[in-house]
């Protein structure tokens, strides 16, 4: 549409030395004759004056409408040459907008976002055609925005608006084909000379490899690459959040440390890939040993480690440390192999046996080690004390219950 209305104007600017130059011979021819008609008239028979006079007139006219006519050509050939220039530009505009990865959008400030225009690129990001989106005529663009992300991109949005400022946004679409993208919106308010609000003008492009590698890159750092567990980095974050909680609650946390008995045997016997499968197999058992609220985890080797949260009772430490051995009754299947194995297992109380992580994992482990001097299969706290101190807060629980 716009480039017809520009064909049209240049076939206008074409035309216009041809007309000036037709409308000054008319008006020149009507003076000729015009003046013509008044000097005879008035001086009677003056022939050769008017002879002259005629030709003299006739001259200028074609003189001045020639110069109109060159000069108006001057002019339109600027005007073509800076109108090439302006459809040069957008050409190669048009050309950069549907080669980028991704959509250039231009859309109402309201909440289904509604579109004014959209690049080619809009298909190959959400699925949809750009007209699809356009004024809402299939779907507006904040229905394709993920449900749980609608409100951030709305508030992200107002917020820059307000602040006169460009907004730069992550958030999760879903396709026309059902799947869900992540992309990185950059765009900024249009105001008009009076600062009233336009129009919202950017761009939206795929970032969902890159979501990933971030995942990937943040679980790696925080997890066991053989067993999937937690690593010791995460294990800590999480007990010390459990520590701060338990601290507001005013309730009891356990961190046990359990460690394989005779688990290099095992590698020598039967190898190490044997040893690793072991490891995996046993850290499912774990896994299901424990409620939703629990973690365990890889602290290295042949050692795991466990935050056991809100406890009230000594008999539910009891109960899970019970749960383990029993977990380890049975041998592990691995290849051709029956493989048998026992875990040794410390157990420190929060607040009893320390007030901070590092403190609870060490004695923890100091429990664990005093667990294998027992003779291994076993499980110690790290104090007599603290288990009392436990099992005298529950009868003083159940004696203020009464």
């Amino acid at each position: 549409m716009a480039m017809s209305k520009r064909r049209n104007a240049t076939s206008r600017w074409y035309l216009l030395p041809y007309k000036i130059a037709g409308i000054y011979l008319v008006i020149g021819t009507l003076w000729i004759v015009l003046s013509h008609t008044i000097l005879r008239e008035i001086s009677g028979n003056l022939a050769l004056f008017l002879y002259f006079g005629i030709l003299g007139e006739w001259f200028f006219v074609f003189l001045s409408g020639l110069a109109i006519f060159f000069l108006s050509q001057r002019e339109t050939k600027k005007w073509e040459e800076a109108e090439a220039k302006i459809q040069e530009s957008e050409r190669f505009l048009s050309t950069l907008i549907s080669n980028l990865p991704g959509l250039v959008y231009r859309c109402a400030n309201d909440r289904n976002w509604t579109m004014k225009y959209l690049s080619e690129g809009c298909l190959s990001l959400t699925g949809y055609n750009p007209q699809d989106l356009i004024e809402n005529r299939t779907i507006s663009f904040n229905q394709i925005i993920h449900p749980d992300d609608r409100e951030k991109v709305w508030e992200s949005i107002q917020s820059a608006i307000k602040e006169l400022r460009p907004y730069k946004l992550e958030y999760r679409i879903r396709t026309a084909y059902g799947g869900e993208k992540w992309v990185w919106e950059q765009g900024r308010g249009i105001f008009d000379k009076k600062g009233n609000l336009q129009m919202l003008e950017g761009f939206i492009m795929d970032i969902t490899e890159k979501k990933k590698a971030e995942q990937q890159l943040s679980y790696t750092a925080t997890h066991d690459p053989l067993t999937g567990l937690p690593n010791r980095l995460l294990f800590t974050d999480r007990l010390k959040q459990e520590l701060a909680r338990a601290s507001r609650s005013n309730t009891i946390a356990a961190v046990m440390m359990l460690d394989l008995d005779h688990f290099k045997e095992v590698n020598d016997t039967f190898g190490h890939t044997v040893g690793d499968v072991l490891l995996k197999s046993a850290a499912r058992r774990l896994e299901d040993c424990i409620r939703l609220t629990d973690t365990v985890a890889r602290m290295g080797g042949d050692e795991f480690i466990f935050i056991f949260s809100d406890i009230k009772r000594l008999q539910e430490v009891e109960k899970l440390l019970n749960r383990i051995f029993e977990s380890f009754s049975e041998p592990f299947s691995i290849d051709i192999h029956q493989v048998s194995i026992t875990p040794s297992i410390g157990v420190s109380l929060y607040p009893f046996d320390g007030e901070t992580a590092e403190v609870l994992i060490k004695n923890a482990d100091i429990a664990m080690y005093r667990a294998k001097d027992a003779g291994r299969n076993n499980y110690q706290f790290f104090s007599q004390a603290s288990s009392k101190k436990l099992t005298d807060k529950e009868t003083k629980g159940l004696s203020g219950e009464d």
